[in-house]
């Protein structure tokens, strides 16, 4: 595990899904060591969705095919001395790639969240959320990628023509397809085919926890 100042910590007496971390945050700075322990909330409560969905996984340690892992970043500014700036400027992206999912420190931020969540048009925006999309990023990866790719076209389209980047930008210049809400589960599912995979695949997972949560207290039960 490294700290996000990159020094590293000792993972060996972590348990399994601690060691899943590879980064956090910068925890000398004010406010990080709550973000981080939501941010590790959010995760357990994922992990815990993907073992009672009886979903593979597996860590570097492991020699999983496809290692899953996270880090949780934020963005670094350049230091100002006077009119001059120390340092380079980086910016986090929440995303997947690889196994590895990386989610911006900013997201722990409820009220930097909302601020996004406005920006962005959304409905709704939140950490769990965050994690449900990105795992299913993942999971195109490890399930589809090589090995069912044609059944997977057939259902949510053709995920190399157009390419991500040419979607991306159309769907930032022009907006989400008209008439949305009749083929798809949200707005931002229209801009790619892998992004309708990931949305449709959190919104599973959504649903999956509220019933796992209904279940759990009894209001599954029928009346006797």
């Amino acid at each position: 595990m490294i700290e996000n100042t990159g020094q590293e910590q000792d993972a060996t007496n972590l348990c399994d899904y601690c060691q899943l971390t590879e980064t956090i945050p910068d925890l000398s700075v004010a406010g990080n060591l709550q973000k981080w322990y939501d941010l590790e909330v959010a995760k357990r409560r994922l992990l815990y969705l993907l073992d009672n969905l009886g979903l593979p996984y597996g860590s570097q340690m492991e020699q999983f095919v496809l290692p899953l892992s996270f880090d949780f970043k934020e963005d670094i500014q350049p230091v100002r001395w006077g009119s001059i700036k120390i340092g380079k400027e980086e910016k986090v992206f929440t995303g997947h790639a690889d196994g590895k999912i990386t989610i911006n420190l900013r997201e722990a931020d409820p009220v930097e969240r909302e601020k996004l969540r406005v920006a962005f048009g959304e409905t709704q925006r939140t950490l769990i959320g965050h994690f449900r999309h990105e795992v299913g990023h993942y999971y195109w990866q490890l399930l589809v990628q090589g090995k069912d790719e044609q059944s997977y076209k057939a259902m949510f389209g053709d995920h190399e023509s157009p390419t991500y980047s040419e979607a991306l930008d159309l769907y930032y210049k022009n907006g989400p397809k008209l008439n949305w809400q009749e083929s798809f589960i949200s707005a931002y599912a229209t801009m790619h085919s892998w992004e309708d995979f990931a949305e449709t695949w959190g919104t599973y997972l959504d649903m999956y926890a509220v019933l796992d949560t209904a279940e759990n207290t009894e209001l599954l039960e029928m009346p006797g």
